[in-house]
């Protein structure tokens, strides 16, 4: 526990300083690292399962998403939808024939969507309205969601979540899981608002919370069926006691789109 504990106290002041800071570019010179790195992971956890994405392509489609998120937000969806219609139209002629070189796009289109174009949403957040306080909301749900999740399953957890997938989480873990993030939303929350930021509307401070949890448990364990099927443990070595940047974010991989439509549609 405690490897795994100075990694996050040496990164999340670190983290929270750049989500706050009134630089925009700064965070989202992090967020296209977290991507980078990310992409690398990935693109290892798929050639181990025996699929064959295009490196080079990954990172070609990869990094104009990034930039275009920063840039031009309002480009983004445009640009996004063009290169996912015509990869899903190579991925499903790849799947119609037995041409080698159309097949190896399914694994490519699902490196670069699973990695860039989701996580490029938090760079489309920092745009949006009250943002540094819905990224900070962000991260502490679904952090604590994780920590309460792993410290009451390791102690208490008797009954198997998904044990086909990731043999260590239990269903008492996932239910702290839950608990533990809208207990921290409801927290955070007084902090931002003895802070003089924006407040998260109390109506809605429950169910955004629980959503976050919920969906977090589930984007947590996508990745641990990727890594299954890579047949590792971890997706890097890049931090003691986590190991992967994947695997500090691949929480937040699903939870962030979902905030960020939730926030434009309030």
């Amino acid at each position: 526990m405690r490897v795994r504990l100075v990694p996050a106290l040496l990164f999340i002041p670190f983290l929270i300083y750049s989500i706050f800071s009134k630089y925009s570019l700064f965070f989202s010179l992090i967020i296209a690292g977290v991507i980078i790195i990310g992409l690398i992971e990935i693109i290892s956890l798929i050639s181990r399962s025996g699929a064959k994405p295009f490196k080079i392509l990954c990172f070609v489609l990869a990094i104009p998403l990034i930039i275009i998120s920063y840039i031009q937000p309002s480009w983004y969806h445009l640009f996004s939808g063009c290169f996912l219609i015509l990869f899903w139209l190579l991925f499903i002629c790849g799947l119609l024939s037995r041409n080698e070189f159309l097949k190896r796009f399914g694994p490519t289109l699902a490196a670069v969507i699973y990695v860039a174009y989701l996580l490029s949403h938090l760079i489309l957040i920092r745009h949006l309205p009250n943002s540094s306080s819905m990224i900070f909301f962000l991260f502490m749900v679904v952090w604590l969601t994780d920590t309460g999740a792993y410290v009451f399953g390791t102690r208490f957890g008797k009954h198997k979540l998904m044990p086909q997938i990731s043999p260590n989480k239990s269903v008492e873990g996932a239910i702290a899981g839950c608990i533990s993030g809208m207990i921290a939303g409801v927290v955070v929350n007084i902090i931002l608002n003895y802070m003089g930021l924006y407040q998260i509307p109390a109506v809605h401070i429950i169910f955004l919370s629980f959503a976050l949890s919920i969906i977090s448990q589930i984007s947590d364990l996508i990745e641990s069926s990727i890594k299954r099927a890579a047949g590792v443990k971890d997706s890097g070595n890049w931090i003691p006691g986590h190991g992967g940047l994947l695997d500090v974010f691949d929480s937040v991989i699903l939870t962030t789109p979902f905030l960020y439509y939730w926030m434009l549609w309030q």
